[in-house]
């Protein structure tokens, strides 16, 4: 397994790998797009902050978990209980 150092240095060159893709027909990269946007960026707070949630969802009779007001499937079979998760986004199979 890599660490986490190894796959930031990955990310950083897939993002500057990106910087010069083209999408579809517009007329400037991403990249060109990206200096546009980035003098309205603000800056990241100071303190540190969670970018998940935790909850402790339960299931119901039709196999379904409710996390605020969306329900998702889980297997059928009874699983042992597990507490609290810290659920991510997945989008498509991939996690988000």
């Amino acid at each position: 397994m890599l660490s986490v150092q190894a796959l930031n240095a990955m990310i950083d060159e897939w993002d500057a790998a990106d910087e010069g893709r083209r999408i579809g027909s517009r007329a400037r990269t991403v990249g060109e797009f990206l200096a546009i946007e980035r003098p309205l960026l603000r800056p990241l707070p100071e303190e540190p902050f969670e970018t998940g949630r935790w909850f402790t969802p339960h299931v119901d009779r039709f196999s379904q978990v409710t996390v605020r007001t969306n329900k998702y499937a889980v297997p059928a079979r009874p699983a042992p209980r597990l507490g609290p998760r810290h659920l991510r986004r997945a989008r498509r199979g991939r996690q988000a």
